[in-house]
Parts: structure tokens; C-alpha cells; sequence
């Protein structure tokens, strides 16, 4: 995990309460005044059994990408993007992007693939370059000797992102001991979580400040933890792993079905690739895109972090075009999310994946 704060990072694991209806404008224009200020007369009251009046639904607040400064002061004026008070405005946001998207392409092209990076690009006006856009700028100093990587005592934020890593790890049906490659590891709570397992963990991030923090915990807690720095797709090693993680950092890779090809080169015999937190949702496009609701458009105009999302079918497709299996268990993962199960062809027989009750595996065993 990689937000700078966990009321941050929280927000950005919302997906799960995105809204159908937010669609995407493919037109021309600048901000609309709002919703109107207009009171719509009252309903009839209704007589004895009847059903109530149907609200009618409220107009969109429409931003084009030239106005995205003056919706982030607004969102701060609030009290940041995370605030309470931000919250209408974010049900009311929609997106006037010029970019076109072609969504009839093939996913997987490079020509889908460079509209998405157009668009990114539009909403952060900045070229992409993950490895300035996708840091977190914090003092690793004053967590290391805290009860968790945060620094906070927020016990339903720790608790519920410990529970989503925990859970993937019972799904992956590990051996004692297991080796896991932490990819995206962010602060290190989901490394942490798993070495307290038992597990052998190396964490891997792009930002410094992270594998610091992780390296220097992971000293005093003597867990055994060895946090790397690198992306996702320049990490090599020839060490192998029974579980890869990715625990809400996957949406971060512009070609994410590279990046798992890659991960399965660290594959053990038996090994597993695993994603939860992940936006797996068709809000905005039938494959995978940038995910453009309020709170996703302000940290990408903000921050310039690639914020995209992916269709269960999409996500799925790309595991099999590295050679995996794939296992969705949905209902099972953050805020009742999806777990992704990758194995190799074969190879999930001896250790067969654990659905936890009120789970659904798909597809069934």
C-alpha cells in the first residue's frame, strides 16, 4: 500500500462503493453552473399503501480537465479529498475529458493502450513517468518505532486491511514457511501481516522512503523482512516464491498483464500469484481504464498517480495470458472485494485454494 496517510488510503480502496451511473463524457465543454438551484415541487402525499414517490435523479457537477485545479482547491477548501464535507461533491462529479477512448479496440493493444496514457496524461497534465509520479513523500523516522507502519491508532483501518491480507494468504493455501514476494508493498503492513504468519517475505516498492521504513522496522521487529526498491516490471532475482502479493497496487501498472507475466518468472513449483484491494469494476469501461470518479481524478491531477481499473473478465484474461490459471473468490477480499488466485496449469491440485463461508469461487471448484 502506498497512500501517504490512512485516511488517503482508505478512500482510494472505495471502489467497492463507486457508483453505476458515473459515466464517461467522450464530449466537448467546460464546468456546468452545478445542480440546480430550483426546489422541485413537492409529491402528492401518498394514500394508504401506496408506494412512495420516486426521487428524481440529481443533475451532474461536469469538470473539464482545464478546470481539475480549481476542483482540487475546492476539495481542500472542504477539508481535503477524504473529508466528510467532500463527499456530495464527489457524488456529484463528473469528468469532460477530449481524449478518445475506443473502447471496440482490443484491450491489450498498443493502440488502447496509448488512448488510456492520452487520457492520463489530459487529467494529470503531466507525461507519465512512474518513477517520479507514483512517489510518497514521507518521514520514515517516526513510524519505525510505532505499533504498525502508519504511525496511527486508527484499530478499524489497521484491522480491516490486515483482515483482507490475511485472508488472501488462507485463500493461497500455503506451505509452513512460505517465501512471499511482496509487490507494491507501500508501507509494509502487508509485509508485516505475512511475516507474522511465518512467512519469509521480501517486499519490493518503487519509493525509497517506503522500503526504508520497511527495512528499518523489519530491523527492530527482527520479522526478517528485506525490502527492495524497484517497479514492478524492472525487479528481477533468482530467488522463487510460493506466493506473489499484490495488495492494492496492481491498478498502479499501465500494462498490468506484463507485469503478472513477469512475476510468474519467480514462481516455486506450486507457486501462486495473488492480487486483493484491487478495483475490479466496469464503472467506466467494459475492459480496464483509468477509473475517473472524484476521488481517483483529484490524486491523478494532484499526485500523477495511474489510477486504473479492470473488469473481472479482464483481470482474469490477463493471468491466462501468462500462462495461469485464474480463481476469482469474490466477497472475499477489502470491503468484501474480490481475491485473485493465479497458479500454473496442473499445480493446484495438491494444495487446492480455501473459499472462506459466504464467499463465491468462480469458477466453482
Amino acid at each position: 500500500m502506498k497512500n501517504d496517510d490512512p485516511k488517503e488510503k482508505s478512500g482510494r480502496s472505495l471502489w467497492a462503493k463507486l457508483r453505476s451511473g458515473t459515466g464517461v463524457d467522450r464530449g466537448e465543454g467546460g464546468k456546468e453552473a452545478g445542480p440546480s438551484a430550483a426546489t422541485p415541487p413537492p409529491a402528492p402525499t401518498a394514500g394508504a399503501g401506496a408506494k412512495p414517490a420516486r426521487q428524481a435523479p440529481q443533475p451532474k457537477e461536469r469538470w473539464a480537465t482545464s478546470d481539475l485545479g480549481a476542483f482540487v482547491e475546492k476539495l481542500e477548501s472542504l477539508g481535503g479529498h477524504m473529508h466528510p464535507n467532500a463527499a456530495a461533491t464527489h457524488d456529484m462529479f463528473e469528468l469532460v475529458h477530449e481524449t478518445k477512448v475506443d473502447t471496440t479496440l482490443d484491450p491489450f493493444s498498443d493502440e488502447y493502450v496509448a488512448q488510456q496514457i492520452a487520457l492520463y496524461e489530459e487529467i494529470s497534465g503531466r507525461s507519465l513517468d512512474q518513477e517520479s509520479g507514483e512517489m510518497t513523500h514521507i518521514d520514515p523516522g517516526p513510524r519505525v518505532d510505532a505499533n504498525n507502519p502508519y504511525g496511527t491508532k486508527n484499530v478499524g483501518f489497521i484491522a480491516q486491511h490486515a483482515r483482507a491480507v490475511l485472508t488472501t494468504l488462507m485463500i493461497a493455501n500455503l506451505p509452513n514457511g512460505a517465501r512471499i514476494l511482496d509487490l507494491g508493498a507501500g508501507w509494509g503492513l502487508s509485509s508485516e501481516a505475512a511475516a507474522f504468519t511465518g512467512a519469509k517475505v521480501t517486499a519490493v516498492d518503487i519509493n525509497p522512503n517506503f522500503t526504508e521504513l520497511v527495512n528499518r522496522r523489519a530491523a527492530r521487529l527482527k520479522n526478517g523482512i528485506k525490502a527492495v526498491r524497484s517497479n514492478f516490471d524492472a525487479f528481477d532475482t533468482s530467488d522463487r516464491f510460493d506466493l506473489i502479493l499484490f495488495y492494492e497496487c496492481l491498478h498502479h501498472a499501465v500494462k498490468p498483464w506484463e507485469t503478472i507475466a513477469n512475476a510468474a518468472r519467480f514462481l516455486a513449483p506450486g507457486g501462486r500469484i495473488a492480487f486483493a484491494g484491487e478495483p475490479v469494476n466496469e464503472v467506466w469501461w467494459p475492459h480496464w481504464g483509468l477509473r475517473i470518479g472524484g476521488r481517483e481524478t483529484y490524486v491523478i491531477h494532484k499526485h500523477g498517480w495511474f489510477e486504473s481499473g479492470w473488469s473481472e473478465k479482464f483481470i482474469g484474461d490477463c493471468f491466462r495470458r501468462a500462462g495461469l490459471e485464474f480463481v476469482a473468490v469474490r466477497r472475499a477480499g477489502l470491503r468484501g472485494g474480490v481475491v485473485g488466485i493465479g497458479t500454473r496449469p496442473g499445480e493446484a491440485a495438491d494444495r487446492p485454494i480455501i473459499v472462506p463461508p459466504g464467499a463465491v469461487r468462480v469458477p466453482a471448484a
